[in-house]
């Protein structure tokens, strides 16, 4: 749960003081990754150029701030869901991550991603659950819409009435 009481979905890889988090809270507009480090005393305010480097291609380059209530996150918000998700299928894919620090004293994080794929898409999936899928239509429904034309109405039938031609009765 997010802290504001919704259903979230999350991956997360911890190794020693250090951790890696992709978190999505339903009715959110983005994908948030954050990176931990238990020593660290990020002042308000701070910072810091960070880019990720999956399978020597850099894939994000990006301005991390510190998150607001912990001064040993950062956090780089995708400014939309659909960056989030390139960034969560590149990850899924990679085999080897680097993560750099640009300034400070960090130097860089070695990530190896050996099944990351399996807990992307159970990632991903716990993504499509938030949603549960409404009927779709291909119109504006909101729109006011014409009425339908009436259906064309068919005659009455009766099937002791004469039909085409004479009828004839039995041979004599």
């Amino acid at each position: 749960m997010s802290n504001q009481g919704d259903p979230m979905c999350g991956i997360s890889q911890f190794n020693n003081n250090l951790g890696i988090l992709i978190k999505h809270a339903r009715n959110d507009e983005s994908i948030l990754l954050e990176l931990l480090n238990r020593n660290w005393r990020i002042p308000e305010g701070v910072h810091a150029r960070v880019s990720f480097i999956i399978d020597g291609r850099t894939v994000l380059s990006a301005q991390m701030r510190r998150a607001s209530r912990f001064q040993d996150v950062l956090i780089h918000e995708f400014d939309a869901l659909s960056e989030g998700l390139a960034f969560v299928r590149r990850f899924a894919d990679g085999l080897h991550m680097r993560v750099v620090f640009h300034e400070g004293s960090e130097g860089f994080w070695t990530v190896p991603l050996g099944g990351t794929r399996r807990v992307t898409d159970a990632f991903i999936n716990c993504m499509l659950r938030l949603y549960p899928r409404t009927d779709s239509q291909p119109f504006d429904t909101t729109a006011p819409q014409r009425p339908a034309p009436p259906a064309p109405r068919s005659q009455p039938h009766d099937p002791l009435a004469a039909g085409p031609g004479p009828l004839k009765g039995p041979a004599q």
